[in-house]
């Protein structure tokens, strides 16, 4: 009878009390969130955060703190998926530790004597999580594996393939297919056969996965431009394991220093590669060009080419240009070649002309060079050289995409890159402010044809000022296999097919323009892949990201206190995101904060109006897109960040001069 009045209270007690699950969110404080599967958010102190990892699921009592805010008391650990860990080997006094870093705060795993395997202070490790620290407060970590230390050669690199679960060994079964693609003598039959064209490729000097390939004649009343692509979805079939490899890869990876190829070398630097005087598989896009630049009959065929020549992005340059060029051994002689060259660098001239007229082409903001020496660390950086030629290319890639777009649209096939313009919860921010002020009409950005009057009224009148504003209310673009349009080019459909043996989505969608064209029963299965290839492009991203971020804070070491040219790309209630002229190389600059113990020290007071993106920083305007001089101050190598200092910033304003407030609208 007690245990049931007991068990009764029990029950009473609970169902009074609001028990809620959900994930960890941690923070760059000590606290955390509990993100409530009712949507709701809850407060997470330092003391129980100390008890969870960043995406524990767990349960948690809520309550309302003394600011009205929910507040979580951690209850149950449901479950936890860090199970694996890699991070530094750090010796502090008698503890050690492997550190786990990060954006976020570094997590701390202490590693007992037994568990060590001989790793030495400032070693990069793995090793598995023995001890949750939700009981105790305390977690411990084994070491599994010493990757190397901070001489090793590479070791950053190897670093991050670790933490983001990246291998450059490639599975059995994967092996067994490629070693039978190699070992062939011959391709597949098709019912086209371009070889007899002069086809040449133009890329950079270094490159052997030649994916594309040009060819064009000269026409009356413009020309007939023909683009090659390589064509490895000729042998590699849908669901075969090469394919489901490279479906969960997404993509090359451009690593500073060594890439992380999708396909394996054997297969796009040689059997699919577009070389000179080899026969290869391609698909091919014939498109008629008018003299005005418009797109006319484009006609894609399954075929077979063979390059005349391998060209490099500088040696077509200096060739229409009338510039000298030594041409290294592994390029061909490009001076045959200059009549087609000619035509081509007027044809796709004129192709970019009309899109300017047509559609939205903005410019790039530049792009530089990272130049990595023997242990793959950064050496130096340099601005990219953008030629003659690499517009030439460009313009012919787009070109193809847009019309495999069309193309793949028209059977509801292929996976297409979509943009949908302005964030739908920002769109009424600005169309308020492009309404105040442009004068121009328009009826709804979510519309293409508004969106684009907009940004080509904007790029006309080289409203730049405008048109940087508008960049940071757009959303970023997206695959699909729903056909849309992509407001970023402003054109109703763009499907990629350029480079099917670095991306995937290209490779996949060869595959549909193949069945389309020998017109074979289509069933668009791309909606059973985008979960994976949006995850891994996700977390290739950021792999490739905490990459350089790392490089970039340890090219950047002996540089404390220098000035540097700067320009404001992002403005906040917090301070500013500057970009370094001469690298591209990215910080921020924290506004002065009041000194709690010190009240009457100057402080830096700021006005952030998010819906018009303006900043008032002490009452003086800032604007995006300025020129400043900055100043390295800190970099905080465990959370690969660097901090800068404007020193010419509107003057911090003391608490006697102004009582107003900074605010954040």
């Amino acid at each position: 009878m007690l245990f049931n009045e007991l068990s009764q209270i029990k029950e009473a007690i609970r169902s009074n009390t609001d028990y809620m699950e959900g994930t960890v969110r941690s923070t760059s404080g000590r606290f955390g969130f509990a993100i409530l599967d009712d949507g709701r958010e809850a407060f997470i102190n330092p003391d129980q955060m100390s008890r969870v990892f960043h995406g524990d699921r767990i349960e948690v009592i809520v309550t309302l703190n003394e600011r009205e805010q929910h507040e979580a008391q951690l209850n149950k650990l449901l479950h936890s998926s860090l199970k694996e860990v890699v991070g530094r080997y750090m010796v502090k006094g008698k503890g050690h530790f492997i550190v786990c870093e990060g954006e976020l705060n570094p997590i701390w795993l202490f590693v007992p004597p037994k568990a060590r395997k001989g790793a030495q202070d400032g070693d990069f490790v793995c090793g598995v999580v023995t001890q949750h620290p939700f009981k105790t407060g305390k977690s411990q970590a084994k070491v599994t594996d010493i990757l190397g230390n901070p001489q090793t050669p590479f070791i950053e690199r190897a670093y991050t393939l670790a933490k983001f679960q990246l291998s450059e060994q490639y599975p059995e079964k994967v092996i067994a297919q490629v070693n039978e693609l190699i070992s062939k003598s011959d391709y597949p039959n098709t019912d086209h056969d371009h070889s007899h064209l002069p086809f040449v490729t133009i890329d950079s000097q270094a490159t052997r996965d030649m994916d594309d390939a040009l060819c064009i004649e000269a026409l009356d009343d413009g020309w007939l431009l023909s683009i090659a692509i390589a064509n490895p979805s000729s042998e590699i079939a849908l669901g075969s394991p090469l394919d489901r490899y490279m479906t969960e890869q997404a993509h090359t990876l451009y690593f500073l220093g060594k890439n992380l190829p999708m396909m394996p070398d054997s297969l796009s630097t040689e059997r699919y590669s577009l070389m000179p005087q080899q026969k290869r598989p391609a698909l091919v896009c014939q498109l008629r060009i008018s003299a005005e630049g418009a797109i006319t009959e484009p006609t894609f065929f399954i075929s077979q080419i063979c390059s005349q020549a391998k060209l490099s992005y500088q040696q077509v340059s200096a060739l229409l240009n009338g510039e000298a060029f030594e041409a290294a051994n592994i390029l061909d002689d490009a001076q045959p070649f200059l009549e087609p060259l000619q035509q081509l660098q007027a044809c796709t001239q004129a192709m970019n002309r009309y899109r300017h007229e047509h559609s939205i082409v903005l410019d790039n903001r530049e792009d530089f060079c990272f130049h990595t020496n023997s242990k793959g660390q950064i050496e130096r950086i340099e601005p990219s050289e953008k030629t003659i030629a690499h517009t030439m290319v460009e313009e012919a890639m787009l070109a193809i995409n847009h019309c495999a777009g069309i193309l793949l649209s028209e059977h509801n096939a292929g996976i297409h890159n979509t943009h949908d313009g302005f964030k739908a919860e920002r769109r009424a921010d600005i169309e308020a402010l492009l309404k105040e002020k442009l004068n121009i009409e328009f009826t709804d950005t979510s519309l293409l044809n508004d969106y684009r009057h907009i940004m080509q009224h904007l790029i006309q009148n080289d409203n730049q000022a405008m048109l940087s504003i508008c960049q940071r209310f757009l959303q970023p673009g997206e695959l699909s296999d729903e056909p849309k349009p992509h407001f970023g080019l402003g054109i109703e459909h763009y499907a990629m097919v350029s480079s099917p043996i670095r991306r995937y989505q290209d490779f996949y969608n060869h595959h549909m323009l193949i069945k389309i064209l020998s017109q074979q029963e289509l069933a668009n299965k791309a909606n059973t892949k985008l979960d994976t290839i949006k995850s891994a492009l996700l977390k290739n991203k950021e792999a490739i990201r905490f990459l350089e971020n790392r490089l970039i804070c340890i090219f950047l070491s002996q540089r404390i206190g220098e000035h540097f040219k700067a320009k404001i790309t992002m403005l906040s209630n917090q301070g500013i995101g500057i970009r370094l002229l001469d690298s591209g190389i990215e910080g921020f600059v924290q506004a002065k904060k009041p000194n709690k113990k010190k009240t009457e020290q100057a402080h830096d007071k700021l006005s952030f109006n998010n819906q018009r993106m303006e900043l008032k920083w002490n009452e003086c305007d800032v604007l995006l897109d300025t020129e400043i001089d900055v100043i390295l101050t800190e970099i905080d190598h465990s959370m690969n960040r660097l901090a800068f200092q404007w020193p010419n910033a509107p003057a911090p304003i003391k608490p006697d001069e102004t009582n107003s407030e900074a605010s954040n609208t």
